[in-house]
């Protein structure tokens, strides 16, 4: 019996203005490239049509209707863009599982004319546009605006906590990124129709209001300092019906596959990948993160002027690899504090809040160990499969290959989707343990990594 072919259909999904959708002027030559990275403040997309006069794509119900314009002349910088991806398959029981990899705005609309080598004139219109992350790059500090707005003129800081509405009392690191981020761009939000949903498991961190707002700039500039990294992230990615701000701790795992410190493991999914969606797959291991000492500081400890005694050892590691690999300092600052500020308080509760906010920077030097720790053991790499649009930053892959199953974090993902022709998702991660799962294998494991079924 001859075995069943089963068709795989990418299909993409396009609506301007929440109304208007333009997918089907995608042609049989257009295409979509969309890239999502955890570090930067925004993901991006380019979109290319065909150009030609736009018409509604018709249905069963109704006929082609046309008004002869171009998108060119339809589409606006800060237009709501939504964008959807997903893979029919033949024998699926429904269509309706449309997932949305993009909310946001179109940044620039463009027309491009050539003529080709046969004398033809190939027009095409590029839209290239963020997700709903380019608010906190739209929307900047300005003191001299906040103070005409609240009428605080000096110092900034009390006019920018007065416009944002906030405390000027020490502020858990949760409900200071949250507010500020939604108090400062809820207008551009609202207007574009979208709201971003709060998703935030932070538990550890305090900040200094009146300390934070002592710069001015893009939004984004303050809300990376003021996160706390690398013990916390923070990220806007797609939820089911809305964009996520999300601030969490660092969910990276250590070289026996234990969540670090802090970790929520709910926060996070772990994807299966099959070896036969996987089209290209790239790996390597290097010693470039590996440190032998790690020191870390922090504001409220450097206003004490007593954080010398840190640098009595404390936080080297790796001991038995410095003389392959060298003394290689590592020095972070954190930003956050337990709690109280050690500033001009009565004498016990001064002395209490430097043994706190001293625990506090050695509690953080821990887990910056923790997470060094054999560090050029893991491998950075990615993998190319068939289109996924399920997949996010932020999250797991796991890949079995043979007897072998190793996993990886995500911190970039690629989307290129080219109409009628193919889709394909391109994964970057870091820490994967796939050579740690190599070394259990005791012998054989070239072969044994092949083995099928």
């Amino acid at each position: 019996m001859t075995s069943t072919i089963v068709n795989y259909r990418p299909q993409c999904k396009i609506i301007v203005n929440h109304s208007l959708e333009i997918d089907h002027q995608l042609g049989d030559t257009g295409g979509l490239q969309l890239t999502k990275n955890l570090y930067a403040p925004c993901g991006e997309f380019t979109l290319t049509f065909p150009d030609q006069p736009y018409h509604n794509g018709g249905t069963l119900f109704g006929p082609v209707i046309s008004d002869r314009r171009s998108l060119y002349d339809m589409v606006n910088p800060l237009d709501p863009i939504e964008i959807q991806l997903k893979r029919w398959q033949d024998d699926s029981l429904t269509d309706k599982d449309w997932v949305t990899v993009l909310r946001g705005f179109v940044r620039s609309i463009g027309r491009d004319e050539a003529v080709g080598g046969d004398g033809r004139v190939e027009r095409r219109i590029v839209i290239a546009g963020h997700d709903c992350g380019a608010v906190f790059l739209m929307e900047q500090l300005g003191a001299i605006l906040s103070a005409a707005i609240t009428g605080v003129p000096v110092p900034p800081g009390l006019a920018y906590i007065k416009e944002f509405q906030l405390s000027t009392n020490p502020t858990p690191l949760r409900t200071f990124i949250w507010d500020v981020a939604y108090n400062a761009t809820q207008q551009i939000m609202k207007t574009a129709g979208w709201t971003f949903s709060n998703v935030t498991s932070v538990e550890k961190g305090y900040c200094l209001p009146t300390f934070a707002f002592s710069a001015e700039g893009a939004l984004w500039e303050l809300l990376r300092r003021y996160s706390d990294g690398p013990w916390n992230e923070l990220f806007v990615r797609e939820g089911d019906k809305a964009p996520e701000l999300v601030f969490r701790p660092t969910p990276w795992k250590d070289t026996k596959g234990a969540f670090l410190t802090d970790a929520v493991p709910s926060s996070v999914k772990t994807w299966d990948i099959p070896m036969k969606d996987i089209v290209t797959l790239s790996a390597h291991r290097d010693d470039t993160e590996q440190v032998q000492h790690t020191f870390v500081m922090s504001t409220s400890v450097i206003m004490q002027q007593n954080w010398l005694p840190l640098l009595n050892g404390f936080g080297e590691f790796n001991t038995e690899l410095r003389a392959k690999y060298g003394d290689r300092i590592q020095q972070v600052q954190s930003t956050s504090m337990p709690g109280i500020a050690p500033l001009s308080l009565p004498e016990k509760e001064q002395t209490q809040s430097f043994k706190d906010n001293y625990s506090y920077l050695l509690d953080r030097t821990k887990w910056m160990v923790s997470a060094g720790k054999d560090v050029y053991q893991f491998e950075k790499g990615s993998i190319t499969i068939k289109g996924n649009p399920r997949i996010r930053v932020g999250d797991y892959v796991k890949v079995k290959r043979g007897v072998i199953e190793w996993s990886g974090y995500i911190v970039s993902i690629q989307h290129n989707y080219s109409a009628y022709r193919q889709y394909l998702t391109t994964i970057e991660y870091i820490r994967s343990d796939q050579w740690i799962q190599r070394q259990k294998v005791k012998s054989g494991v070239w072969d044994k990594e092949r083995k099928q079924g």
